[in-house]
């Protein structure tokens, strides 16, 4: 079982948890980060009970949309 969180430094808004975790090689994971954005989290991985963490080290932007398609036309 891998366990993949991500925090603001301050502490503020609780952990941001990803869902759909996938092992990819033994230095790499993939996951579903929540909607939204985050600048320089840090990261929790805990794996078979052993953790590892790194602060802030990771940053995402809001999604964006640059099309809309109608089905059916």
């Amino acid at each position: 079982l891998v366990a993949v969180e991500f925090r603001r430094s301050d502490g503020a808004g609780g952990a941001m948890i990803c869902s759909n975790v996938t092992r990819i090689s033994h230095t790499r994971i993939n996951c579903t980060l929540p909607m939204g954005s985050g600048d320089l989290l840090g990261v929790r991985v805990t794996v078979a009970n052993q953790v590892a963490t790194s602060a802030g080290v990771f940053s995402y932007d809001r999604p964006v949309i640059t099309g809309v398609t109608v089905a059916g036309n």
